[in-house]
């Protein structure tokens, strides 16, 4: 069983890579956008889920906040619209609670004395939490954050800024398993 999940794991993982790149490269709109869009979420739950059962703390902490990008990413791009459902907004507060126990988790290690892993933690807890936090503010108290906040495109921005998040978060899981700098705090932070 657990040969399947890795296997399911690495082919998800794959898939994600290849067809983000592809949907960076390629022409936005129409229907292979929007089926690829979608081949890329599914791929993404996929490892998340997987990524979780093979059991990493800190790679399902991240896979979450980056899954979390993929879906408010999608959702923008698939409603075209800011207005929120009850589901989004339960989504933006959890990932919130999420990215903060990230960043909790990190100055934990750090005061423990394990710098690289409160470093990673640390970093991402703080950069996810600062991307939910503001989702909170922008969506759920209806406060403008930003430059495009209310603009008629709108949507569009924060579909593109969060795939392209979510695509690095991605390109940092791999670059972290695989090794590829040979200096751990490197491996998670190039990217």
């Amino acid at each position: 069983m657990n040969e399947i999940i890795i296997a399911l794991h690495g082919y998800s993982g794959m898939l994600v890579a290849v067809l983000g790149l592809v949907q960076i490269l390629l022409r936005k709109g129409g229907r292979i956008h929007r089926i690829l869009g979608r081949t890329y979420a599914l791929a993404w739950l996929i490892l998340v889920i997987t990524g979780s059962m093979i059991g990493y703390l800190l790679i399902t902490l991240i896979g979450v906040l980056g899954m979390y990008m993929v879906y408010t990413g999608y959702r923008f791009g698939a409603k075209k619209t800011i207005d929120l459902s009850v589901f989004d907004r339960a989504m933006i507060i959890l990932a919130n609670g999420i990215a903060l126990a990230t960043l909790t988790w990190g100055i934990y290690h750090l005061t423990q004395g394990h710098y690289n892993i409160g470093v990673i933690g640390s970093f991402f807890g703080f950069i996810f939490f600062m991307s939910s936090f503001q989702d909170y503010r922008e969506f759920i108290q209806k406060k403008a954050t930003q430059r495009t906040s209310g603009h008629r495109l709108q949507w569009l921005f924060e579909h593109y800024g969060r795939m392209y998040v979510s695509y690095i978060a991605a390109m940092t899981a791999f670059s972290a398993l695989q090794n590829v700098f040979g200096i751990e705090v490197i491996n998670w932070l190039a990217p």
